[in-house]
Order: C-alpha cells, then structure tokens, then sequence
C-alpha cells in the first residue's frame, strides 16, 4: 500500500516538511487546508520549491467559477502533477484541458479527486472522454458525505469506495482511497487502511506522520495467508500443474493459482519489509 500524503501550503515550515516527510508521495494542499485570503501569499511561497514533481491539490473550482489563474500559476512555476478536486462535469475537466493547452503543457499527471455524486455517477464518461493524462482516481469521503447526506461511516462508505477502486482498476489507474481524520486513533485509521486492502486499492491518503508508519507496516497478507498460499503452489508442481485439483478439500483453479501467486510475489518483494 503506497501513501499519498497532504501537507498543508501554509504550513510554516513547508520546505522542511517536504524534505523530512517520508511518503511514497507528498500533495502539497492548496484547497481545503488553506482560506482564500491566504492562497496569493501561499503561490509565492511555494513558486520557490525545488521539486516540482510533487503534486499539487489547487483550489480551481468554486461553485460555478473556474479559478483558471491558480493553475496557471502553479503550471508557470513548473508544477505538473496535479490532484484535481470539486470538478462535476466533463466540461470543467475541459477547462483544465484548455489552460495546458495554452500553456503547451503535454506532460502534466493529473489525479481525479472523486467528491460529489455528479462526478461520481458519471466517472466512467468522464474518464472516456478527458484529454487529461490520468494516472489515478481517489475518493473525497468528507466532501460526499456532505453533498449526499450519507453519514460517514465505513459500512455506508463500502458501496463508494469499492466502485472508485474497481473503475480505476478497469482504467488501469491507481486506486486512492480515503483520508482518515482521526488522526490519534491507529484502531480506526488501521481498520480502514485493512478494508482498503481488501477492496483493492493500492495507496491512501495520509495527513499525520504517524498514519505512514500504520501505512509502512501494514501487511496485506498474513503469514498463514503465505505459508498457505506456498502450500497450494508446492503442490501444484508436485502434481505437474494440473488445470483442477483439491487441496484439504477445496477445489484448486486456475484464477486461485494467479491468486496464491500474487501472494508470493507480494512476500518476496514487500513481505519482509
């Protein structure tokens, strides 16, 4: 599970953040983390970052208004990853697509931050239809909740989640799943990282240091998992790889063979860390 990671633009010591913080990959939050009588002050702050392949979440859609001279300051100052927030239609996505084209911008990735029931309904279309080079899909959970009325809590969350894991799959895309909020509680954010796993994503958004190492040390599969799924392999073979077989009394596939595979795989690149 790799770890996207929110640090706010106007944090006070953002440059030293952005060196010490050890995430998979860091966001610098121009959006909900920062007012709007603070975002000129935080863009000339952050127009002297180094590293400009660290994502960015801008605040570019308000309301009906499109906040087109943000973007084209970030992407000025050489910004090109960005985490896209608040859009609903394709036509904001066109938007977006305008502003790279006057700038000539061709190498931008561009993340969609799901968060409304309009861009989630119609995800697909708008994935289809986009110019934009997409590289991920994650799921806005706080924003929904208070667009649809849904109270957020994981059982209600299961539909949502899944769907936005399962499209970014069917696009080849990587599945981001949700912020955790209590950002003292390792029992509730551990339970949502382990439904995360299950549902298939593979990152999730971080916004204290101490959800990274929940997410660092988390194990997809447990040992028994492993030593079971080596079992069925080491059998396999010693029966010549058959199409069907029983192990212990279950029936034995092709697609759980790829599965008890992946697992290995997993134990022999993650496993151990």
């Amino acid at each position: 599970m790799k770890s996207y990671f929110f640090i706010p633009g106007n944090h006070p010591k953002l440059e030293e953040k952005l060196i010490s913080i050890k995430a998979d990959t860091l966001i610098i939050d121009l959006e909900d983390s920062v007012g709007e009588d603070e975002v000129v002050n935080v863009l000339e702050k952050i127009e002297t970052i180094e590293n400009k392949a660290i994502f960015v979440r801008p605040r570019i859609f308000k309301e009906d208004v499109f906040l087109e001279q943000t973007l084209k300051d970030l992407l000025k100052f050489g910004f090109r990853n960005f985490v896209i927030p608040k859009f609903e239609t394709i036509d904001d996505l066109r938007k977006v697509e305008n502003t790279l084209s006057d700038l000539s911008i061709t190498d931008e990735k561009i993340i969609l931050l799901i968060e409304n029931p309009k861009a989630y309904h119609f995800l697909k279309e708008l994935i289809l239809q986009t110019k934009l080079n997409l590289v991920g899909l994650a799921f806005g959970s706080q924003d929904y909740c208070n667009e649809t009325g849904l109270k957020h809590e994981l059982d209600l969350l299961t539909v949502p989640r899944f769907n936005i894991s399962s499209m970014a799959k069917a696009f080849n895309l990587t599945a981001i799943d949700i912020a955790c909020m209590d950002v003292k509680n390792d029992e509730v954010f551990l339970k949502e990282l382990e439904l995360a796993s299950d549902m298939g994503f593979e990152a999730k958004f971080a916004i204290h240091p101490r959800q990274l190492n929940l997410i660092k040390n988390h194990k997809i599969y447990s040992d028994r998992e492993v030593e079971e799924a080596q079992e069925i392999i080491d059998e396999f073979e010693r029966l010549n790889q058959p199409s069907v077989f029983v192990y212990k009394g279950k029936a034995v596939e092709p697609p759980h063979i790829q599965e008890y595979l992946k697992i290995l795989n997993w134990k022999t690149n993650y496993g151990s860390e």
